[in-house]
């Protein structure tokens, strides 16, 4: 279990992970259309912000990290952002 970003970040959370990971070949973000990530880069305050929070949902349920060692990880939002290893939960730790 590894913290993504913690809840300081608050509404920005999404838009901070996007810019932070987008590129990092690890984090697989294909099931993440375009629009959708145009919408978590402009953050809350962007032109389509009344779909932030529902893309992020999204993207919560569909991002996948792959680490070096070959361990496959998914993201969760109890409050700060964690990845968790598949077949886990954040109760389980």
């Amino acid at each position: 279990m590894y913290l993504v970003c913690n809840s300081a970040a608050g509404v920005y959370a999404p838009q901070q992970i996007y810019e932070g990971y987008k590129d990092n070949p690890a984090w697989d973000w294909s099931k993440i259309s375009q629009k959708d990530r145009e919408i978590l880069e402009a953050g809350p305050e962007g032109p389509e912000n009344d779909y932030y929070f529902e893309v992020w949902a999204f993207a919560l349920d569909n991002i996948t990290v792959h680490s070096p060692d070959g361990v496959l990880y998914h993201l969760e939002h109890p409050e700060d952002v964690w990845l968790i290893p598949e077949g886990k939960t954040f109760d389980d730790f």
